[in-house]
């Protein structure tokens, strides 16, 4: 991807932007998505704000999200968990992120009876709506396997892009005497083994395990970092993200006794410190476990992993060995390389959402047929946006150019490698005379200030003989009439955002007369929607799109002059 034309939504649980208190490891990865993100795009963040309960939250941000609509609308919306559930219809490109589910967490168990009833009844039919109609992102291969075992969705449906890692910022102590400094910091023992957890204080992250570690290993120091207290070879700091790498810095082993975890950023930041862990096989670490350089380190019971901590301790070989198998593993996780890989998943959100057009708006439908019918040969898609069109002609002609002048669109079009792609005016090409057999021009010139002048332009680039396919709205149809003269006013009176509003909207006789000025013939002209652009948002329902198939054939058979759209076949 790539300029500052795209715009996205993080819906959040609460702001990440937000430094002045640290919320969890949700709320890190979105600021570090929104940090990389932004360099490339238009990104902005939508929170809850003080709302509390997962649910109330939901509502929040789905009516703070509803009023923001009103005003401008994004390019794609990235939603969190069960936060995406009121958007699932919304007809915006969109993808749902899943830091794991709320039904692997509630077989993890020690939930009792109302808080189980409360996940399985509401939160977990929730978070299987957000997924629905969206691009579904799964933090690991083990998030990925649960959204498919419970919540029934394909796996051709969910992309794996594993959470990240600051690696200049969580980087291995560069010395023991640095290391010491560190200890002496936070009042630590100079001497001695530090075991570090950083999770929550819960059962379901294993603070009970490491309560018995720290009976057990009386003669090693156990330091938490969710709150401020102490108790015999136990300390526990409020320490905020921005120093939280000093902590595992400062010790020996990293303690992951987590029951459910998606993908752990505490035990990912461990290990780009170069801290050796031991954990149990949930989330991540079952992925983790396939890895022939850290199954060793990952154990079912409390036995096990009692064992393996005494062995690291009093092993500086294996501890040094695996501080660098793990300090290599964090550096393929920089969060450069999550963003990248949000960057595909982004492009994959907008082509998903335009071939769902394709294979089940009916308009779409319509006009796609249209200009296979009558496209031969060397074909210009001009204004090919992101690429759709262009790419499915691949398929069937020799030689097929997309010609757009939005960066970003082009950079979503290659994506698609199938065909060329060059940036350029329409209303100046930098074309040869006479160099396509077909240029089809769809949704573009009610975009076109200059529109006679893009004619022209065509004109001049299309062979004798060759056909121009066109489609653009009627001024008297039911899109120009209820949101182009509507949105007009509105940003007129209340300065709301349209980036791409439509500059013209055309009467069919005037139109005809352009065309015929430039020397080209209409040899048909398709009526291709009546009231459909009225329910375009509302596609993804099944009942939506049989209304609309109902009012294409409807348009087939009504007067040219009220319908929404025409397709036309003109030739040179």
């Amino acid at each position: 991807m790539g300029g500052k034309n795209t715009k996205i939504w993080i819906i959040a649980p609460h702001n990440p932007l937000d430094n002045s208190r640290f919320y969890g490891g949700v709320e890190v990865f979105l600021f570090e998505l929104y940090k990389r993100l932004s360099q490339k795009h238009c990104v902005t963040c939508v929170d809850a704000a003080s709302s509390k309960g997962e649910v109330i939250k939901s509502i929040a941000l789905a009516l703070k999200i509803r009023k923001l609509l009103r005003r401008e609308q994004p390019d794609v919306l990235i939603s969190n968990g069960l936060l995406g559930w009121s958007f699932s219809g919304i007809g915006i490109p969109r993808v749902n992120v899943y830091h794991g589910t709320y039904e692997g967490s509630r077989r993890a168990g020690n939930v009792n009876f109302l808080g189980n009833l409360q996940k399985k009844l509401v939160l977990c039919q929730l978070e299987r709506i957000s997924g629905m109609n969206a691009l579904k992102i799964a933090v690991s291969n083990s998030t990925a396997e649960e959204l498919s075992k419970y919540y029934n969705f394909s796996k051709e449906e969910i992309m794996v892009i594993e959470g990240g890692v600051d690696t200049s910022r969580f980087s291995p102590v560069s010395d023991e005497e640095e290391k010491i400094r560190l200890r002496k910091k936070y009042g630590l023992p100079a001497d001695g083994t530090i075991c570090v957890y950083t999770a929550n204080l819960t059962y379901r992250k294993g603070w009970d395990v490491v309560q018995r570690l720290s009976r057990k290993f009386q003669e090693f120091h156990f330091v938490c970092t969710t709150r401020n207290f102490h108790y015999n070879n136990v300390t526990g700091f409020q320490v905020p993200h921005s120093q939280i790498h000093e902590i595992y810095q400062l010790g020996d082993i990293y303690l992951f006794p987590s029951r459910y975890d998606g993908f752990p950023l505490s035990l990912i930041e461990a290990m780009s410190c170069g801290l050796p862990f031991v954990g149990f096989p949930s989330g991540f670490c079952r992925d983790l476990k396939a890895d022939p350089r850290f199954s060793r380190y990952i154990v079912s019971t409390e036995k096990d992993f009692s064992e393996l901590v005494k062995t690291l301790s009093v092993d500086d070989d294996l501890r040094s060995d695996l501080s660098e198998k793990c300090r290599n593993f964090a550096e393929c996780h920089d969060w450069n390389v999550v963003a990248n890989k949000f960057n595909d998943a982004i492009t994959k959100a907008i082509t998903k959402d335009v071939f769902f057009n394709v294979n089940n708006w009916p308009p779409t439908m319509k006009k796609l047929k249209l200009s296979i019918e009558y496209a031969e040969n060397v074909l210009l898609d001009a204004g090919c946006g992101t690429g759709w069109l262009s790419h499915i002609h691949a398929h069937n002609l020799r030689n097929v150019l997309g010609v757009d002048l939005v960066k970003d669109r082009i950079e979503i079009s290659k994506a698609y490698r199938t065909f060329e792609i060059c940036r350029a005016d329409i209303t100046l090409l930098p074309l040869r005379n006479d160099a396509f057999d077909t240029v089809i021009c769809y949704d573009v010139l009610e975009h076109v200030p200059d529109y006679a002048r893009a004619l022209n332009e065509i004109k001049r680039v299309l062979k004798r003989k060759g056909r121009l396919i066109i489609a653009i709205p009627n001024k008297k149809g039911s899109y120009s009439i209820v949101y182009d003269r509507l949105i007009r006013f509105c940003k007129k009176a209340l300065g709301w955002d349209r980036r791409y509003d439509h500059v013209h909207s055309f009467d069919q006789k005037a139109f005809l007369s352009s065309i015929e000025a430039e020397g080209l013939t209409v040899s048909k002209i398709a009526n291709i929607e009546f009231l459909s652009p009225l329910i375009y948002n509302f596609r993804h329902h099944k009942i939506a799109r049989m209304l609309s198939e109902f009012d294409t054939n409807l348009a087939d058979r009504l007067p040219s002059e009220v319908v929404s759209e025409w397709v036309m076949v003109c030739q040179k």
